[in-house]
């Protein structure tokens, strides 16, 4: 299985520190927008498949109708991934 290849826009995952944050979102697969409120609107989730991102984490495909509020798509793609944040 792979993503979706749709561009994101978040900062590519890298190699993190155990006390680097890890931010949860989500992105429609059929436009690629990020999807506002995807904690109220998925959870629970009654049934989704794993898929590998293009860096190789896990992600999880879920359809949900209407998820999407800028093309009206009902698939959509949980991410978490790691963000390493420079230290100042």
């Amino acid at each position: 299985m792979t993503a979706s290849g749709w561009p994101l826009r978040r900062a590519a995952p890298r190699q993190t520190g155990k006390d680097d944050p890890v931010e949860a979102f989500a992105v429609c697969l059929d436009c690629g927008a990020d999807i506002a409120d995807w904690r109220e609107r998925l959870l629970p989730i009654r049934a989704g498949s794993l898929a590998v991102t293009e860096d190789g984490e896990l992600a999880l495909h879920v359809e949900c109708e209407g998820i999407c509020d800028q093309c009206g798509g009902g698939r959509a793609e949980v991410r978490v991934e790691g963000r390493h944040v420079p230290r100042a």
